[in-house]
């Protein structure tokens, strides 16, 4: 059976780093010991077998809330699905 893990990151609702990491790790069942960063975001995504499909609303608050943190998250998550064939990223309009 395949494991097939969706999150809808809502730009609106994502106020802060630590909430953004908190809906990634509940969603997509991150292990206990996720550090809640962009480093280990990235050893998680990078080398998962599972599939992860990761979509994004309201881009413009996620900017707005995060600033420089967006732009972060949002280039990890395109450099994580260039990488691996199992993260697939977008960003919904």
């Amino acid at each position: 059976m395949i494991d097939i893990k969706t999150v809808l990151l809502d730009g609106r609702k994502i106020k802060s780093p630590a909430d953004l990491h908190q809906c990634l790790s509940e969603s997509l069942q991150f292990p206990d010991y996720y550090g809640k960063n962009l480093d280990a975001l990235w050893d998680i995504l990078s080398t998962t077998s599972e599939i992860h499909y990761i979509q994004l609303i309201h881009e413009h608050d996620f900017y707005e809330n995060l600033d420089v943190y967006a732009q972060k998250t949002i280039d990890l998550f395109r450099s994580a699905a260039d990488s691996n064939k199992h993260i697939h990223f977008c960003m919904i309009i």
